[in-house]
């Protein structure tokens, strides 16, 4: 696995290691599908999680972190099975 990468079980993308990350990601996320969506802002957050965890954020960790659950102000249908 590359450097750019993280994965962790099933989780496999880019590393979201600044805010500017985290808002080019929100940016990207397909709000007219609520089920696509939910699942881009969870690998989002677990994206996040594990940048802080291993100690790899760029910009301060809290900032990351906020900028990340600035995803819950987006409007979209969140529910799981």
């Amino acid at each position: 696995m590359s450097d750019d990468q993280v994965s962790a079980g099933p989780l496999v993308g880019p590393v979201i290691t600044t805010v500017s990350d985290v808002q080019a990601f929100l940016d990207g996320i397909d709000r007219r599908d609520d089920e696509v969506a939910h699942s881009d802002e969870d690998h989002l957050h677990q994206s996040v999680l594990r940048a802080i965890a291993s100690g790899r954020c760029v910009d301060p960790p809290a900032e990351v972190a906020a900028a990340a659950l600035a995803s819950l102000d987006l409007v979209f249908e969140r529910w799981c099975a």
